[in-house]
């Protein structure tokens, strides 16, 4: 597993360095998937950031400078600036929700409540939901560019939400 993480973040390396970020992206994601290592993690968000996959990439570089605490002054300036860049194209979603719900954006899983970060998402409207014990709460969320936003759901997931 370790090598062909290590050919697939080397692969990813080739891709980026000759500018083909969309195919540093899935080299980087494939290393990922086999080896959570910050410095791929890294190096994915930045491949997302230049491949037009910035609500991605916001999540990516979020979550590099919140897990990795060995990170040098350098990488965490270049994460910094990354997230930076990402956040004034996307959205930010702040989900309140009770402890334990699992938390849905457009259908796709994000979490388990409380979500450690905001949630990064394009600009546009968005579906967030929450179950949690059989129930579920949904709301609709307009998301804009370099804009934070909240969506809030009452006692154990029952409607109403506000956002």
């Amino acid at each position: 597993m370790v090598a062909m993480a290590r050919e697939r973040f080397q692969e990813g390396v080739k891709y980026y360095d000759a500018k083909q970020y969309e195919k540093a992206r899935a080299a980087f994601l494939q290393a990922y998937a086999l080896k959570r290592h910050p410095a791929v993690l890294l190096n994915l968000a930045q491949s997302e950031l230049r491949s037009a996959h910035e609500a991605d990439a916001a999540k990516h570089f979020d979550l590099y400078l919140r897990e990795n605490k060995e990170a040098s002054a350098l990488e965490k300036q270049e994460a910094e600036k990354g997230l930076t860049a990402a956040k004034t194209r996307v959205g930010q979603v702040e989900v309140r929700v009770e402890d334990g719900a699992d938390i849905f954006v457009d259908g796709q899983p994000e979490g388990r409540s409380p979500l450690p970060a905001p949630v990064y998402v394009s600009p546009g409207s968005h579906t967030i939901e929450a179950r949690k014990a059989g129930q579920t709460a949904n709301t609709q969320v307009d998301a804009a560019a370099g804009r934070a936003t909240s969506a809030t759901a009452r006692s154990s997931c029952a409607p109403p939400w506000d956002s």
